[in-house]
Parts: C-alpha cells; structure tokens; sequence
C-alpha cells in the first residue's frame, strides 16, 4: 500500500510539473506573439517611411532634371544674346567708322 501511496505521490508531482512547463511555455509563446507583433509595426512603419523617403527622392530627381533642361535652356539663350551682341558692336563699330 506504501508503494502504490508513493507512486501515486510520484505521478501527482510529475503531473504538476507538467502542468507547470504548459504554464509555463503557455507564458513564453504569448510573450512571444507580444514581441513579434511589436516587431511587425516596426517593420510596416519603417517600410512607410522607405516609401515616403522614396518618393521625396524622386521629386527630388524629377525637380533636378527640370532645373537641368532650364538651365541648358537658359545657357543657349545666354550665347544667342552674346552672338547678338558682338554684331550689334560690330554693326555699331562699322557705323561710327563710316561715318
């Protein structure tokens, strides 16, 4: 009768035991679900910051091309004034000569 008094003894502790670990790992998984859900909001902010970085760098890109064209515009209108300019010295060297 001690034997089976013991044995039961030594089941019941096993079984607290187990019931302890799935408390335990029970504990641990929803801590982990915390950190991982945690992580994902990170990861969905950082993901519409890259977005929104990005595309400030675009219009950044597309505000450089246009300043380019209008300056490469601006520079040939620059060297059709100055071709204008020296004729119009030249036509006014002529003029004060001939005269």
């Amino acid at each position: 009768m001690s034997i089976f008094l013991i044995s039961m003894g030594l089941a019941f502790l096993a079984i607290l035991v187990l019931l302890w670990q799935v408390i335990s790992l029970k504990k641990q998984a929803i801590q982990t679900e915390q950190v991982l859900a945690e992580q994902e909001k990170r990861l969905i902010h950082h993901e519409e910051h890259l977005a929104k970085t990005l595309k400030i760098m675009h219009d950044l890109a597309n505000n450089v091309h246009g300043q380019s064209e209008l300056l490469e515009q601006t520079t040939s209108k620059v060297k059709n004034l100055e071709g204008q300019s020296s004729e119009l010295v030249q036509l006014l060297k002529q003029n004060f000569l001939s005269r």
